[in-house]
């Protein structure tokens, strides 16, 4: 008994497939016969899913995904405050970060960088000089990220070695192993190259490429300066949230107007999740993108549903001659619901395709100042 079932199961199972076997032949018959229909509802649905397929990519990578950095949710950001203006946000100088660092109970590691200099760097064999987006680190800088050199070490045994990224190591260097041991011209002396970064490494300038070494004692020439040029990065002990550190920088920023009348007096601290600093202004602009391109969606959708509404009244006659030949009431619905999915197939699979090639010109087009464009993918 229980052989006869299983057959009758199986050839029940292979009746319905080949039914629906033939209801897709009959729909790409139907629908080859109306091109003009199937462009128009295609390339509305291609468009609306690749749109947002491409922009929902982006809003990923950029807004969603955790920055590359070991307990990255533990990294943060301190900025100045100017006096009645909390919203916006200041670099400061070495004194505030050695204020901060010395007497914070809230940090595992702080550290302090320059992070949108440059040099004008000479490579060995090449005379041209070539512009080099550059970060100055402390000491410690490198250790709060949490991240380690992929080759040679950090901070450097010579203070002015440097480090450069992944990414020039391939182009200049054609990830050669010897390239501990080249020395660079940067225009304003020569230094050797002392570690290489891992790949993607970047700190809230995606056009970095070198790294040079600020030792604490250079640092502590400037620690009254005026001019406001280093950004600090604080790793949070475990256990210790945003709110409880921004409650004890509340308190410093009363020591440090204190300490540092002439330039800080007045001035606030604001701590902030380092990925909302990478993020910057375009958080809101790609949500703007993302809601508009799924009202082009719906659009598009709406668009689509009136054709398929239309092509279904022409369609009336050709319907009641079928269920006159027998055709059961299932039967249509199951033939107009196979139309249906015929064209949301075709239309995802378009939509994919733009989406596939859009995130690819996208990350090659190197928008200027975007976060984290590398890392964007479908």
């Amino acid at each position: 008994m229980q052989q006869h079932r299983d057959l009758g199961l199986g050839l029940r199972m292979r009746t319905t497939v080949g039914s629906w076997l033939r209801d897709i032949v009959l729909s790409c018959r139907g629908l080859r016969r109306r091109p003009g229909f199937v462009f128009v509802a295609v390339a509305s649905l291609a468009l609306g899913i690749g749109g947002n397929a491409l922009v929902f990519s982006v809003v990923n990578s950029v807004l969603l995904q955790p920055l590359a950095f070991p307990d990255a949710d533990r990294l943060v950001a301190v900025w100045l405050t100017p006096p009645n203006e909390p919203e916006q946000r200041f670099n400061t100088n070495t004194g505030v970060y050695f204020t901060i660092r010395d007497n914070n109970k809230s940090f595992e590691s702080f550290g302090a960088g320059r992070l949108n200099e440059s040099f004008t760097v000479t490579l060995p064999g090449d005379p041209t000089a070539q512009w080099v987006p550059t970060q100055w680190f402390s000491s410690s800088m490198l250790a709060t990220t949490g991240v380690q050199p992929l080759l040679g070490q950090w901070p450097p045994q010579d203070p002015n070695g440097i480090a450069i990224s992944y990414e020039y190591w391939q182009r200049q260097f054609g990830g050669s192993p010897n390239v501990l041991e080249s020395i660079v011209d940067l225009g304003v002396a020569t230094a050797p190259i002392a570690a290489v970064m891992p790949k993607g490494f970047r700190l809230l300038n995606p056009d970095t490429d070198m790294w040079a070494y600020q030792a604490d004692a250079d640092l502590a020439r400037a620690v009254r300066s005026p001019n406001r040029l280093f950004t600090l990065i604080g790793r949070l002990k475990p256990g210790v949230t945003i709110d409880e550190a921004q409650a004890e920088m509340n308190g410093l920023a009363q020591v440090i107007g204190a300490e540092f009348p002439e330039t800080h007096e007045g001035w606030g601290l604001k701590v902030e999740s380092l990925r909302d600093a990478s993020v910057g202004g375009w958080r809101q602009l790609l949500w703007i993108f993302q809601g508009a391109v799924l009202l082009v969606l719906l659009v598009a959708c709406s668009n689509v549903a009136a054709l398929v509404m239309s092509r279904a009244a022409s369609q009336q006659k050709e319907l009641a001659v079928r269920a006159a030949l027998g055709a059961g009431r299932w039967r249509l619905v199951r033939q107009l619901v196979t139309d249906n999915l015929v064209l949301s197939v075709l239309g995802a699979a378009f939509g994919i395709a733009l989406a596939w090639a859009g995130v690819r010109g996208l990350v090659a087009s190197g928008i200027d100042g975007l976060p984290r464009l590398a890392e964007v993918s479908m």
